[in-house]
């Protein structure tokens, strides 16, 4: 094998690796494209609305309830309006899922927030778009939300 082989070899092993060690499942809504990161999902609709999913830190630590109760608090401080608080269970794991309204320049925007907690990870999907075009998406997003989860 070239030179140049060995090396583009071990780079796609290298990405095959690190795909595998992503701490979370998900499936993007039907129609949206997905784009960069390999830790991260994120993917856009032709209408510009976005999702994505991520994990972060959950330090310093705290469990469910803390969350339950400091997320919306911390969110009807930012000047979002809450549509709707729930919890869901996803692969038998508690999550938060929130939707808010908040304008932005002359629109508002949707934007849905679910956090799962697995011990020192906090696992965060979100999608957001301005609400006329958020709407007409919502079932693909709510679909692809309740399919996210942590390995």
């Amino acid at each position: 094998m070239k030179p140049h082989g060995k090396i583009i070899s071990s780079f796609i092993v290298g990405v095959l690796l690190l795909s595998s060690c992503s701490p979370f499942t998900t499936t993007l809504p039907s129609g949206f494209a997905s784009y960069g990161g390999i830790l991260k999902k994120r993917s856009v609709s032709p209408n510009q609305v976005v999702f994505r999913v991520r994990y972060v830190k959950n330090k310093p630590y705290a469990g469910f309830d803390f969350w339950r109760e400091a997320l919306p608090k911390r969110m009807r401080d930012a000047g979002y309006r809450i549509v709707s608080d729930s919890v869901v269970t996803i692969n038998n794991r508690k999550a938060l899922l929130l939707e808010m309204i908040t304008p932005l320049g002359s629109y508002d925007y949707s934007y849905i927030v679910m956090m799962s907690i697995k011990k020192k990870k906090i696992l965060l999907a979100e999608a957001a778009g301005t609400v006329d075009e958020f709407r007409k998406q919502r079932e693909e997003v709510f679909a692809a939300l309740h399919k996210t989860s942590f390995k």
